[in-house]
């Protein structure tokens, strides 16, 4: 039996806390999930993991063993990616977090365009506007807008992200076009629900016509927002990215151009780049380049946000 493979799987049981779970990522059963476990145990004549009916928990030295095989595993990772590039031909899985519109109109055709130049490369883009743990959940690569709390990751600025106050003709032919802030509490405001929190886009406007309290409609997602408005729901405050079709031909119409929020930073964050795995390599270098001409410089100095805790920032 692979001993290799047997440590693989070992980190997955201990990663995911249950032998069904890794049995499902390496397309065996929990049985033989078992078996590997057990081929490390007794050539070691140690026990790594205490099993119950409902869970199976690290022993101590089950603990120990866990950071010698991680090392390894990534040591061994690294020398594969190495002799992958020496071929040209990088390999493996990339994990991506974004927020949703963000990934959905920005990353998602540039990953099609990374994917197209390296067939053996696969990513995985998880997206959600909720707050993660980019370390816990082992992303390679976290896209975050606005402000950052502290992490030990890398924050590389390659975007900026305008916001942009909107309605459809409709609305504004019924109920008239306001021409400053104040006007919005006579008008039906569209609220996202990740803006509850202090620091988010709409907290500083003078008034509170988005927020949780007086918006009459709220969602999760600014693509409902968004058919909201074209419906003629009420006035929208979303990215220009997620509604530049719409503005382009006429179907919402650009409000309040004077008063609309500071364009937000968009930073890429990952681990230290000198221990990253070539593929990774290769995507920071695509994002830069594919963005650099369509955006303030991306080029600008990264930053290391040194305080070691979970990036937890709510995506905008």
């Amino acid at each position: 039996m692979d001993k290799l493979l047997a440590m693989e799987v070992f980190s997955e049981v201990a990663r995911l806390g249950s032998f069904t779970k890794a049995a499902e990522q390496f397309a065996i059963t929990p049985t033989m999930v078992g078996k590997h476990i057990k081929q490390l145990e007794n050539n070691m004549g140690v026990s790594l993991i205490t099993r119950t009916t409902r869970r199976q928990t690290l022993t101590e030295v089950g603990i120990s063993y866990l950071e010698e095989c991680q090392q390894l595993l990534k040591k061994i990772q690294t020398i594969e990616q190495k002799i992958s590039a020496i071929k040209h031909q990088p390999k493996g899985k990339i994990k991506i977090n974004a927020p949703v519109t963000l990934g959905s109109f920005l990353l998602a055709p540039l990953i099609t365009e990374f994917l197209k130049q390296y067939p053996e490369l696969d990513i995985e883009l998880i997206l959600s506007d909720a707050m993660v743990d980019a370390v816990h959940d082992q992303f390679d690569f976290v896209f975050r807008i606005g402000e950052l709390a502290d992490s030990n990751l890398i924050a590389q600025k390659i975007a900026v992200y305008p916001m942009c106050f909107s309605a459809s003709p409709q609305y504004l032919a019924q109920y008239s076009t306001p021409h400053s802030i104040e006007e919005l509490k006579h008008h039906t405001c569209l609220g996202f629900t990740h803006w509850q929190l202090p620091g988010n886009v709409a907290h500083d406007l003078a008034n509170k016509g988005f927020d949780h309290q007086h918006a009459r409609l709220r969602s999760n997602s600014g693509q409902a927002l968004k058919v909201s408005a074209l419906n003629h729901g009420g006035i929208l405050l979303q990215p220009k990215l997620l509604i530049e079709k719409e503005l382009a031909q006429g179907e919402l119409i650009e409000l309040l151009t004077h008063f609309t929020p500071e364009d937000r930073a968009v930073h890429m964050l990952y681990k230290g780049r000198k221990n990253q795995p070539y593929k990774n390599g290769l995507f920071i270098d695509f994002v830069v380049s594919q963005l650099k001409n369509v955006s303030p410089p991306a080029t600008s100095p990264q930053k290391q946000l040194t305080k070691t805790m979970p990036i937890k920032a709510v995506a905008e």
